[in-house]
């Protein structure tokens, strides 16, 4: 098995980089426990069990077991966690209820779409549009509501900015995932998709990584 692992990363590197960068916005939340409110410690929790379903990815890739059907499982919890970590931001019960709908829906969407075999183009889809909506939402309310006072010390501008860019990036990869990344696709055209995939993803890291880092000026950041 160590042989296999060590072929897989000769290679696919960016698989496994991107792996260890999850540990990067993990780390430094750690590091800035004290400062992080209700939705920056779902993201915290986020990205802990996306290290964590990597890592059972990465056994049954190993072991030459297909996990497609793992991505699929994952999302409907992804859906859930980013989902609750928007809902604790408002405090408007119209803004919450929304948010509610809204990630139900992505849920139910998630759930009837399943497949065991194929990437669920619907459900990724699905998830990719609430997470543009739940973001571009957010800094609406963020503009209209002028409280922050420097918005690059401001944690959740950085993690929204980091999930944006993630989710518009792969949205049409997921939405014409048949001819992207689908089971019959040849090699190099997957293989450029999931790269892109895993660059933005890394850059979700970061940007997350950098949010996590500005958590303890939060307090003060506010008029």
């Amino acid at each position: 098995m160590l042989e296999r692992l060590i072929g897989n990363i000769r290679d696919y590197p960016l698989d496994y980089i991107g792996h260890a960068f999850i540990l990067l916005p993990v780390t430094i939340g750690i590091y800035r426990r004290q400062y992080l409110n209700n939705q920056l410690k779902l993201v915290a929790f986020y990205f802990s069990i996306s290290f964590l379903e990597e890592c059972i990815q990465l056994f049954y890739s190993l072991n030459k077991w297909s996990n497609i059907h793992l991505y699929n499982i994952y999302l409907i919890i992804d859906v859930l966690i980013i989902g609750l970590s928007y809902y604790e931001i408002f405090e408007n019960k119209i803004h919450k209820k929304t948010i509610a709908i809204a990630t139900l829906i992505s849920i139910c969407v998630s759930i009837f779409f399943y497949s065991h075999d194929t990437f669920s183009s619907a459900s990724n889809t699905v998830f990719r549009l609430l997470c543009v909506t739940l973001v571009l939402f957010y800094f609406n309310w963020l503009l209209t509501q002028m409280k922050i006072i420097n918005i690059l010390l401001h944690s959740m501008f950085w993690i929204s900015a980091g999930l944006l860019l993630y989710s518009l990036g792969t949205f049409f990869m997921y939405l014409f995932s048949q001819f992207t990344i689908g089971v019959h696709t040849k090699s190099n055209i997957f293989d450029l998709y999931w790269k892109v995939k895993q660059i933005l993803y890394i850059i979700f890291c970061l940007f997350s990584t950098i949010g996590f880092w500005v958590s303890k000026y939060d307090k003060e950041n506010y008029t």
